[in-house]
């Protein structure tokens, strides 16, 4: 394997691994955000069951650092979709909580316990690097997870929602592609940091 597909690689980890920036809004007054979940083009909202978590630390806690009480990084959460509500989503997929080293999981909670039933708010944004991420949650038949639904059953500017049913072969052909491409981009960003030490 060539060493600048290596480092390609091990470049392509590495960025996974850094949170994005957090979901202010996220910590609003639940009947606040109404709005933003509706409006919002990069919000999905779907019903789903909680499935298997995985854990991607960034940075470990560290002892008596109020700034790092926790491990930073991403807690991944498989899913399986039952409804869409706004939106595009795959039938099955996996969503990430962020997870900051001084406040934990913010105001998403941090992943469902496994077996339940829940409405998740997600950011889909468009970036190669860019993961689902969880922005809240709700149980699913909870006063403010209805509340939502309403107010996307009355909107009507978000278009259709769609459940895309993709299979295992699906998957691993998205990704293969995925990482391919983001291997190249590596590739390109590795030469202009060759280039900068450079000159």
């Amino acid at each position: 394997m060539p060493l600048l597909t290596l480092l390609a690689i091990f470049g392509l980890i590495a960025v996974a691994l850094i949170p994005a920036q957090s979901q202010a809004l996220s910590c609003l007054d639940p009947a606040g955000m109404l709005e933003y979940y509706v409006s919002e083009p990069n919000y999905v909202v779907f019903t789903a069951t909680a499935g298997d978590t995985k854990e991607f630390v960034k940075e470990k806690a560290a002892a008596g650092d109020p700034n790092m009480q926790h491990d930073s990084g991403y807690s991944a959460q498989f899913v399986e979709v039952s409804e869409v509500h706004k939106g595009g989503v795959a039938d099955s997929q996996w969503v990430y909580f962020e997870k900051d080293g001084t406040w934990g999981y913010l105001c998403s909670g941090g992943p469902a316990e496994k077996g339940t039933e829940m409405l998740y708010i997600i950011n889909q944004s468009d970036g190669m690097f860019a993961l689902p991420q969880v922005v809240n949650l709700y149980e699913a038949d909870s006063p403010l997870a209805k509340d939502i639904l309403t107010a996307l059953e009355a909107e009507e500017d978000s278009g259709e929602p769609y459940l895309d049913t993709v299979s295992k072969d699906d998957w691993v052909n998205r990704l293969k592609n995925e990482l391919k491409e983001m291997a190249f981009i590596i590739e390109i960003k590795l030469t202009e940091w060759k280039f900068w030490l450079a000159k």
